[in-house]
């Protein structure tokens, strides 16, 4: 997980973390996102084709965002994408391929929510390691003093 102060510090975390190790991959795609930021501040809406849509929509760009850089409103995108053809695209793979593996979303949940898991397993009696969830730097040191040394954050 790239947790971090700032956005660099996440992003310099998340590229450490990457499995096939550092290629430039991560900010070769982030300098993408901001060349097309560039060409929309460059530009103006009607300026704008339906490829130009499609391409910003595979690339996360919202209407909101297009409005921004293009000095017009999230409304003026809209209507415009729109009347190209570019119509939004509502992603289910997600949901759908998690039902196929026979893991249900509720159960993923239940399984990342740690205060959920937790009292799961309390209730079922199972066993586990001391631990505690710290959700500040005090709640952190508490925990600490109350199980000890090593401790996995």
């Amino acid at each position: 997980m790239a947790l971090g102060r700032t956005f660099q510090e996440s992003f310099q975390k998340a590229v450490r973390s990457l499995e096939s190790g550092y290629s430039g991959w991560g900010c070769a795609k982030l300098k993408e996102l901001i060349d097309v930021e560039q060409f929309l501040i460059a530009g103006s809406l009607s300026d704008l084709t339906t490829d130009d849509f499609s391409e910003l929509k595979k690339r996360g760009f919202s209407d909101k965002q297009i409005a921004f850089a293009t000095k017009s409103t999230e409304k003026e995108v809209r209507e415009k994408r729109l009347s190209l053809g570019e119509v939004p695209v509502y992603q289910t793979d997600s949901i759908i391929l998690i039902r196929a593996h026979g893991t249900s979303p509720d159960s993923i949940d239940a399984a990342e929510d740690r205060e959920r898991f937790n009292s799961i397993l309390k209730e079922l009696g199972i066993e586990k390691p001391k631990g505690g969830i710290a959700k500040s730097e005090a709640d952190a040191l508490a925990i600490v003093k109350e199980i000890g040394y090593p401790v996995v954050v």
